[in-house]
């Protein structure tokens, strides 16, 4: 169904997710991460997407790219790095990463990619 994807993990209240994203909008850091995932209705599915988000913590290109796929390959020290990023006294960068990523990591777009991207979007309120 999703071309070789495969949910690790359901958000559990996916009408909330797609509508509220269980965030303060007041935050400034919130809005930012929001429109990070605009492309793909708040769901984080691509790399480009993580490496934005990997922008927050680091500047260097060779840094960011770093961190995403050791984020992608589940390395634990990559995981506390964005554990370290507090967005607010209750929520942290992984917190936000984690409740994202559905899929369990990020890949490259591609037409296996857009499928999944549109089943996912239409599965789940795309016509909003």
């Amino acid at each position: 169904m999703y071309s070789g994807l495969v949910l690790t993990k359901m958000p559990k209240d996916i009408d909330s997710l797609m509508t509220n994203r269980h965030y303060d909008s007041k935050t400034a850091f919130y809005g930012i991460l929001e429109s990070f995932l605009k492309d793909s209705n708040g769901i984080l599915l691509w790399n480009y997407q993580l490496e934005r988000i990997c922008s927050l913590v680091y500047r260097k290109p060779d840094d960011i790219v770093s961190l995403r796929k050791n984020l992608n390959s589940r390395k634990p020290y990559a995981w506390k790095i964005l554990e370290d990023f507090k967005l607010d006294e209750k929520k942290t960068l992984r917190d936000f990463v984690e409740e994202r990523m559905v899929f369990g990591f990020a890949k490259s777009p591609n037409i296996q990619g857009a499928r999944a991207l549109y089943e996912l979007i239409t599965l789940y309120g795309g016509d909003n």
